[in-house]
């Protein structure tokens, strides 16, 4: 882990902890947590399923990667939008929204450097989301305004 990760990985603390610092106001912390945990990692599965890989499939990530399912991306979709829902109603489909928002921006930058999905893009599609998908709840229900 380098300069670069350990200072992503800080401020992707950050942020995860400060938006949530402001759902404890509102006591919707745990349903923005279950909602974003969901979707985020429906994310993944979804860009492992759309995205080639980009290295041997010998590894354990290309393993995964080349062999999901289009099915499963979609059962795994609407698995996390109806967690989402029910945890969080309709700040759910805002966070859904921004997961998918933050999947295409990562998934842009990173398979064009790198050639494809590789487990490092999975990991970081998974993350941005989740975070993405925090500060979302946060604003939209205005969690930590005076």
């Amino acid at each position: 882990l380098g300069a670069y990760g350990t200072s992503a990985l800080v401020l992707d603390l950050l942020l995860k902890v400060g938006a949530a610092g402001a759902l404890v106001q509102s006591a919707r912390t745990v349903p923005a947590i279950v909602g974003a945990a969901a979707l985020a990692r429906a994310a993944g599965v979804v860009v492992a399923a759309l995205v080639p890989y980009a290295r041997s499939q010998e590894t354990l990530a290309g393993r995964f990667a080349g062999g999901v399912d289009r099915g499963i991306a979609t059962v795994a979709v609407l698995t996390a939008c109806a967690i989402a829902a029910l945890a969080t109603g309709i700040v759910g489909v805002w966070q859904a929204l921004a997961v998918a928002l933050a999947s295409l921006v990562v998934v842009s930058v990173l398979v064009r450097r790198v050639g494809g999905v590789t487990g490092d893009v999975l990991g970081a599609v998974i993350e941005v989301g989740e975070t993405c998908a925090l500060l979302v709840a946060a604003l939209v229900t205005g969690a930590g305004s005076a």
